[in-house]
């Protein structure tokens, strides 16, 4: 258990780090367990035991979620029943890439990101795209953008996010083309803004980033996202208009052979809010805002997937404060995250999705 503490102080200098390895106690008959974190005791149930790399609210009883295999089923969070969707286009699962993230837009119309093959032969792509629910179809499929073909499927993001009715981010990652990033004329390391009203070109927001997984506002409007390092240097950065995030000019990680690829900072770059050395592999994030657990009010959860854990980091002007480890005892590697419509926190694993619920006051066991 030392090495654990070890590995998580090792990079966060000043950063106040609270390590709660949350703690299992008992196990109740209707599928709901019971564990302490430093502010809330809560359940923890499992929904349904399959992977959802991304999914969002349809209604407040059903999720919509995606398969990396190409798969988007929509769950009854009540009754546990769920069913296939057809009108999939067709996925190439390679790499890192597959059917990744699904938002809800309006109604029951959604956006979601995939990759498919691309000309000329061997070529891929990521490709955002909209369609509507009705029944068990999709209908009224539309790609809104695909990105410039690539060789490789590593490093390939993605998250969307909204800004309102108006406005989509998407993040789009590096492809394993590197020296490419910088260039603002390519789409490779990127956020980009897309006007759903206009229907214009996106906009490219800011450029820097490997390989970006999480993306989302803050109660304030400020545009957070999560990344993955090479060897270490994952970060949690805040989005801006025209920033640099750095990659691969600046970063704190390694090459996977451990030679340097850069300094942790250089002039133009915006320095990630909070990093992480060695690797965590953050992907999802979410900021609850909610009544079921308020002292976890305005808290900024974390997906890792190397890491095994769900993160919960404390924020104050923009800044981490406190850091605690939450799950960490399941051995889950933790995909996607989300504030459900009842205040409940929703999470998806590799495996499984869960949902977390407040502990009663008086109806805990006693630890021994």
């Amino acid at each position: 258990m030392d090495s654990i503490f070890l590995r998580l102080l090792r990079p966060l200098g000043r950063t106040a780090l609270i390590v709660t390895l949350t703690l299992l106690t008992f196990v109740h008959p209707s599928n709901a367990r019971e564990y302490k974190s430093d502010l809330h005791r809560f359940n923890l149930e499992v929904l349904v035991e399959h992977q959802a790399w991304g999914f969002d609210f349809l209604s407040p009883k059903e999720i919509v979620l995606t398969e990396r295999r190409g798969v988007i089923k929509v769950l009854n969070i009540e009754t546990k029943e769920e069913f296939e969707l057809t009108g999939v286009p067709k996925v190439l699962e390679e790499g890192h890439g597959g059917l990744l993230d699904i938002r809800v837009f309006q109604g029951r119309k959604i956006f979601f990101v995939f990759t498919e093959k691309a000309q000329p032969e061997g070529k891929s792509t990521l490709t955002l795209a909209s369609a509507e629910i009705e029944g068990t179809a999709l209908k009224d499929f539309k790609r809104v953008f695909s990105a410039v073909p690539a060789d490789s499927l590593y490093q390939a993001g993605s998250r969307i996010e909204f800004q309102g009715k108006r406005y989509l981010f998407l993040s789009t990652g590096e492809r394993e083309e590197r020296r490419k990033v910088q260039d603002p004329d390519t789409d490779f390391g990127k956020i980009y803004r897309f006007d759903l009203e206009t229907g214009d070109k996106p906009e490219m927001w800011a450029k820097g980033v490997r390989n970006p997984e999480g993306l989302v506002f803050d109660a304030e409007g400020n545009l957070w996202e999560s990344e993955l390092g090479p060897m270490g240097g994952d970060e949690i950065n805040i989005i801006e208009k025209g920033n640099n995030y750095g990659w691969p000019i600046a970063t704190y990680g390694l090459a996977y052979t451990g030679k340097v690829i850069g300094p942790p900072t250089a002039e133009g770059v915006t320095p990630p809010v909070v990093n992480w050395t060695p690797s965590i592999s953050p992907s999802g994030i979410a900021f609850y805002y909610g009544d079921k657990f308020p002292r976890w009010n305005g808290n900024l959860f974390v997906c890792t997937l190397s890491g095994k854990h769900l993160r919960r980091l404390e924020v104050k002007n923009k800044k981490v404060v406190a850091q605690e480890v939450l799950l960490g005892n399941e051995d889950w590697r933790f995909r996607n995250v989300r504030t459900g419509p009842d205040g409940l926190l929703y999470v998806s694993t590799e495996t499984k999705i869960i949902r977390l619920s407040p502990l009663k006051p008086g109806t805990h066991k006693k630890r021994r």
